[in-house]
């Protein structure tokens, strides 16, 4: 049965064990290849404990199929609220990148009150850049990821059906340069529209803490931003 269509208290998010719940200090939904890393590493050093990328992939037994649960249920029009991802990210005070970022609308309705961060570049810059990384690898005609989750259907083949069920269609349903850039740009204005100003944080190559730790209220550090 699809995980989208279990009955309510016997979703895998239902049956998750986890009781931890930390307020978010910040929710950053700036998209992979705007300097998320960075703004990660920046986050870990100011105290928060940060929900990003690579803590997905330590987590991946866990997490990957909370995430595809996740996706399916938005694609069935049964999107993940505050208590489903308080289950999934609850032991965390700030998230960052994928795959959280690829549920923007959902996230902003659960946190109301989050402190907003959206790190940002050039749209076609970052098509470039996107073209001869993430976009190749995972969302190409002849991506890699296809042969990976024909060959590692447990750990690649989680994250392919992930790639066509949840990135796909936010980027538009395919990954063109009109199509792709059209939906960076309509995110970025989404997030602008809903999220005052008073807790919304825009940077662009940011290089220097001032402007997050005021935002966020720390002390800055004597070591460098992280780049």
């Amino acid at each position: 049965m699809s995980t989208a269509i279990a009955a309510q208290g016997s979703r895998l998010v239902d049956k998750d064990q986890n009781k931890f719940i930390k307020l978010k200090q910040a929710i950053v939904l700036g998209l992979p290849g705007t300097g998320v890393a960075s703004m990660s590493e920046a986050l870990k050093k100011l105290g928060c404990i940060v929900y990003d990328t690579k803590e997905v992939v330590k987590s991946h037994e866990r997490d990957f199929g909370l995430w595809m649960e996740c996706a399916e249920s938005k694609a069935a029009g049964l999107p993940f609220g505050r208590n489903e991802f308080d289950k999934l990210m609850g032991r965390y005070d700030a998230l960052v990148d994928g795959p959280a970022v690829y549920f923007t609308d959902e996230l902003l309705k659960a946190y109301p009150d989050a402190k907003i961060i959206i790190t940002y570049r050039d749209p076609d810059e970052w098509m470039a850049s996107m073209n001869h990384t993430s976009f190749w690898l995972g969302l190409s005609t002849f991506s890699p990821l296809k042969l990976l989750a024909r060959l590692d259907p447990i750990f690649f083949g989680k994250i392919s059906g992930f790639v066509n069920t949840a990135m796909v269609p936010f980027y538009g349903g395919k990954v063109d340069g009109i199509t792709t850039r059209q939906a960076y740009m309509d995110h970025y204005e989404k997030i602008r529209q809903q999220v005052p100003a008073r807790r919304l944080l825009e940077v662009n190559r940011i290089s220097t803490w001032e402007p997050l730790c005021k935002f966020l209220s720390k002390s800055i550090p004597e070591e460098p931003f992280p780049q």
